[in-house]
């Protein structure tokens, strides 16, 4: 059966280092020493470079290990060589998209250059975990241009504050792939906001799932696909890319199974982002040449490797998965585009084991 898997990586040197600042009262320092507590559930492997008999000898001298193996323990898994295995293009081959990584290491940015994953040391850790903390203010933004909301979406400017390395993602929208100004508008804005960029050892993935409203309609989804292939690569610079995009077709039949994608979702390796109307957020304003903010809607930041949110994610992936492997084109209408082939998958969709 396929699953959605989540993948978490400790060595023992980051342990220890964390070990020594158990007495930092930092609030976001805190949440991460909850969030250790929390894989339980068979959800999370959990993997560190400890043999296998220290693993339950090291609980017993330190805290944070305690909390990692407890919350984990039928899924924790010895890979002694782990600083080696993570330099290497072949340990993230067909592979999941959700691995977090915990390394007292030297080259974190060179990984997270290669490899467009999220990996920290316990320097990093220290100064950046704020970004992913359930302590943060702004997890759900009212998208709206009044003053007195702050603080407040009203630009795709604020995902900025959520950065993060990204090596895939995945948009399910109603309306993204409809309206071409509206497209450009918002989707190209999201890609420039998440600092989209080429990796130097791992391909782009996007997946796209839309639908065509009316059946008769004229389906241009090449067009709409090259469209993105050419913004990538010539405005970020991505020379290694897999796209794939997909058009659902709306009837009596299938109306049911659509409106259960209703809920919009942009997913990327980290961040699970969910308002409850369409990303075409914003229109262009031909007089003005600025782009005018149209609907007033709620923004909900989630972070996917926390418990609550890997529930609610794995469900909404697996009617993704069955949706991208049941459409296929008919003769007068593509509604599958892929480049540089058809593959409709993902790293951040159910693998089987």
């Amino acid at each position: 059966m396929a699953n959605v898997r989540f993948e978490v990586y400790f060595d023992e040197k980051f342990i220890d280092a964390i070990d020594n600042e158990l007495d930092n009262d930092d609030i976001h320092f805190q949440d991460f020493l909850r969030f250790c507590k929390k894989f339980h559930g068979g959800e999370v492997e959990i993997f560190t470079d400890l043999p296998i008999e220290e693993i339950s000898s090291k609980r017993k001298t330190s805290r944070i290990s305690n909390n990692i193996v407890s919350s984990g323990t039928l899924n924790t898994n010895s890979l002694p060589n782990l600083n080696q295995q993570v330099t290497l293009d072949n340990f993230y081959s067909n592979t999941t998209g959700y691995k977090l990584f915990f390394l007292e290491r030297d080259d974190i940015n060179d990984l997270r250059r290669n490899f467009g994953l999220l990996y920290f040391n316990s320097t990093l850790l220290l100064r950046d975990w704020k970004y992913f903390s359930a302590e943060r203010e702004d997890l759900c933004l009212p998208i709206t241009n009044e003053p007195e909301c702050s603080p407040r979406f009203d630009s795709w400017n604020y995902l900025q504050k959520f950065p993060h390395p990204i090596n895939s993602i995945i948009i399910c929208d109603r309306y993204i792939l409809q309206d071409k100004r509206s497209f450009r508008s918002n989707l190209f804005e999201i890609l420039k906001q998440l600092r989209f960029r080429n990796l130097l050892k791992t391909q782009i993935e996007i997946l796209i799932i839309s639908e065509l409203a009316n059946p008769r309609q004229s389906i241009d989804i090449e067009d709409y696909g090259n469209t993105i292939k050419d913004q990538l690569r010539n405005f970020h610079g991505i020379r290694d890319i897999k796209i794939n995009l997909v058009k659902l077709i709306v009837d009596e039949s299938n109306q049911g199974k659509f409106y259960r994608e209703h809920g919009r979702s942009l997913i990327t390796n980290y961040w699970y982002m969910n308002p409850q109307n369409s990303f075409n957020f914003f229109k262009y304003n031909n007089s003005t040449g600025a782009l005018n903010l149209t609907v007033e809607d709620n923004m909900d930041f989630r972070f996917v490797f926390r418990k609550d949110v890997r529930n609610l994610l794995k469900a909404r992936l697996r009617i993704f998965k069955d949706t991208t492997d049941n459409i296929e084109d008919t003769q007068t209408q593509k509604r599958i585009y892929g480049y540089p082939e058809i593959t409709k998958k993902s790293r951040l969709l159910p693998m089987e084991n």
